[in-house]
């Protein structure tokens, strides 16, 4: 499978397989680079000779950018898209302070889908 554009967020690795299945003249829109946050050791990338090669284009860009001209049609849209039931959320549900860390490593290795919720008091209590 190629691409033609693709959104890497999470960058290492992940970017890496990104640019190994661009198409000739792909675009990146790169927003976000999450597996080199912390450590002391960068992955960087590896293949970046693919770049020249498949003449591969790559911006960078933060939402942060677009919410003043987009920000509210989206969120109009986002609330509307979730209240007719047409939009389905996820969530990975974690009970207990002490299961935090736990639910933490999990994802960052992407082992659920969705929001990861970590549920410290119940709120009836």
């Amino acid at each position: 499978m190629s691409t033609g554009i693709t959104v890497p967020i999470v960058g290492g690795e992940t970017l890496d397989a990104a640019i190994a299945h661009c198409n000739v003249r792909a675009r990146i829109l790169a927003c976000g680079y999450i597996s080199e946050y912390n450590g002391e050791e960068k992955y960087g990338v590896k293949n970046l000779a693919w770049f020249f090669k498949k003449r591969i284009r790559m911006y960078g860009i933060l939402t942060s950018d677009l919410v003043p001209k987009w920000g509210g049609a989206f969120f109009e849209e986002m609330y509307r898209l979730l209240a007719e039931g047409e939009l389905k959320t996820q969530e990975h549900i974690v009970h207990g302070l002490e299961n935090a860390d736990k639910a933490w490593v999990e994802l960052l290795q992407g082992k659920h889908l969705g929001k990861t919720v970590v549920v410290v008091s119940d709120p009836e209590a």
